[in-house]
């Protein structure tokens, strides 16, 4: 089944790089021009992913991200921004804000497709089960679900696609030390441009998120070497 992108954009070079690289037996493509347009669209037609030109709005998509990500049809949606602002505070900002992925003008059309593509990815890399759980922190890979189990029942994580991509990562391979490459290449595939810095705010705001349901000592930083999961003896 086709992949649904929508492309909320208003930029002719980013319409025709969706429109020329994006072959139809692949991915059915729908166009936005305006933010209100797009957030009747994902309600209704539920996308796949979300390409959206943050030169289209005043404040370079904050406001959107923030309105997606804190409701029922955006909060796992993949969204990969495009910007005129090349400097590595803007892409962090971007990342911030609840943004998967980041691409600088001009576009690549091959490169937008190829990182659609990545953000798309199954999980191949990690083990196909029904759940991973560590020291009760637990998801569900098919459903995207994500969770602690306590005493008094589950507690419920809301997770971005990315903040989901990163944590399932580290439960598929507790205590395990991955290098800021290691994490870029394997939660994001080895299309992905952003830059290995930026893992850093990814897993600062995980963490941000496992502090919710007290479990946000569960990923440690090694000096000079990377982040793990830590696990005891007996979930391994």
């Amino acid at each position: 089944m086709p992949a649904k992108i929508l492309t909320v954009a208003n930029d002719i070079d980013v319409l025709m790089a969706v429109r020329t690289r994006f072959d139809p037996e692949s991915y059915r493509c729908k166009y936005a021009s305006t933010l209100d347009e797009a957030d009747r669209m994902i309600v209704l037609d539920r996308p796949d992913a979300v390409i959206l030109d943050c030169d289209l709005t005043a404040d370079s998509g904050v406001s959107f991200l923030h309105r997606l990500r804190t409701s029922t049809s955006g909060r796992r949606l993949p969204v990969l921004l495009v910007s005129k602002l090349a400097s590595e505070a803007a892409c962090v900002s971007a990342l911030e804000a609840g943004a998967d992925d980041y691409l600088r003008k001009p576009v690549s059309s091959s490169e937008l497709r190829a990182r659609v593509r990545a953000t798309l990815r199954p999980y191949s890399a990690f083990p196909p089960v029904e759940e991973i759980s560590v020291s009760g922190l637990t998801i569900a890979p098919v459903t995207k679900r994500a969770f602690r189990r306590t005493a008094a029942g589950d507690v419920s994580l809301r997770l971005t696609h990315g903040e989901f991509q990163l944590l399932h990562l580290f439960l598929a391979h507790p205590c395990k030390v991955f290098s800021r490459e290691d994490v870029l290449w394997k939660a994001w595939g080895k299309e992905t441009s952003l830059d290995v810095a930026t893992v850093d705010v990814h897993v600062c705001k995980l963490r941000r998120k496992l502090r919710t349901v007290n479990c946000a000592d569960m990923i440690d930083t090694v000096p000079g070497k990377g982040y793990r999961l830590v696990a005891s003896t007996d979930d391994l």
